[in-house]
C-alpha cells in the first residue's frame, strides 16, 4: 500500500514538472528581437493572442538591418530593425513600421519592394548605421514574451486619468494597454473605449500627471499612426 502511495506521489510530481516545463516555453532569440520592437514601437501591439503572433525576415541590407513582416490576431505590417546586441533591440522611433489593412500570411511572395520604398528611405536602408537616430529597448522575456519594464501605473489609474483628460465622467468602459516609456519616465498608453467612442494615445508623465492640452490624442486614421506618435511625443517633450 505504501509503495502504491509513493508511486502515485512520484507520478503526480512528474506530471506537475512536465506541466511547468510546458508553461516555461522558451521562444527563439530572433522572435524575441522582433517582438521587442513590435511591442514598444506599435500601439496596441500587445493586445493579441500569442499563438497567432508570427513573423518572417524577408530582406537584410548590407549593414545588417532587417526588414520583416509580422502578423498578430489584430494587425499586420512590416518593420525595419536597425540592429540588436546582447540585450537590446534598436530601431528608429515613429518611422520603423508600416501597418497593412490586409491580413498578411507572412509569406515572402506577398512582399512588394515598391510598396515599402518609403519605409526603407525613412530607415536609411543600405546606409551606414547611425546610432544617434536609434532608440533601444530591453528584450522582452524569452519565456513569456512580455516587457521586462512594467508600467508604474495600474489600469484603474490609467483609465481614470484618461477619463479626466477627456472630462468624461460616465462609466463608459475602456481598455488600456501600456506601449512604451521614455528616458525621463513618461509612459505611452493605447486606450480603446468600447463601442464607438474611439481609440486614443495617452502620455502620462513620470509624476502621474497628464498634460490637459497635449497629453492625449484621438486615433482617427491608422494610416497616419506614425505621424500621430511623432506629434504627441514632441508635444510632450518625449525623450526616446
Amino acid at each position: 500500500m505504501k509503495k502504491r502511495i509513493r508511486y502515485a506521489v512520484i507520478s503526480m510530481g512528474l506530471i506537475f514538472m512536465l506541466m511547468i516545463s510546458g508553461c516555461l516555453r522558451t521562444y527563439t532569440h530572433e522572435k524575441v528581437e522582433m517582438v521587442t520592437q513590435i511591442f514598444h514601437a506599435i500601439p496596441d501591439s500587445d493586445n493579441h493572442d500569442l499563438n497567432s503572433l508570427n513573423y518572417e525576415v524577408i530582406e537584410t541590407d548590407k549593414y545588417g538591418r532587417r526588414l520583416f513582416a509580422f502578423t498578430t490576431s489584430n494587425m499586420s505590417g512590416y518593420c525595419i530593425l536597425q540592429k540588436t546586441d546582447e540585450s537590446y533591440a534598436y530601431y528608429y522611433d515613429n518611422v520603423s513600421f508600416q501597418l497593412e489593412r490586409k491580413r498578411l500570411s507572412v509569406l515572402v511572395d506577398e512582399y512588394d519592394p515598391e510598396d515599402l520604398e518609403e519605409l526603407k528611405i525613412q530607415n536609411d536602408w543600405d546606409k551606414e548605421l547611425d546610432e544617434s537616430k536609434m532608440v533601444k529597448k530591453l528584450f522582452v522575456k524569452a519565456t513569456e514574451l512580455v516587457r521586462r519594464r512594467e508600467s508604474k501605473f495600474d489600469r484603474e489609474t490609467v483609465n481614470e486619468l484618461m477619463k479626466n483628460a477627456l472630462e468624461e465622467k460616465n462609466d463608459r468602459e475602456c481598455f488600456s494597454s501600456f506601449c512604451d516609456y521614455s528616458q525621463t519616465g513618461q509612459e505611452l498608453f493605447f486606450i480603446n473605449y468600447y463601442g464607438t467612442y474611439g481609440k486614443y494615445l495617452l502620455i502620462i508623465n513620470a509624476d502621474g500627471t497628464v498634460d490637459p492640452d497635449n497629453g492625449f490624442m484621438k486615433i482617427d486614421d491608422w494610416d497616419k499612426i506614425n505621424e500621430m506618435l511623432a506629434e504627441i511625443k514632441e508635444n510632450n517633450g518625449w525623450v526616446g
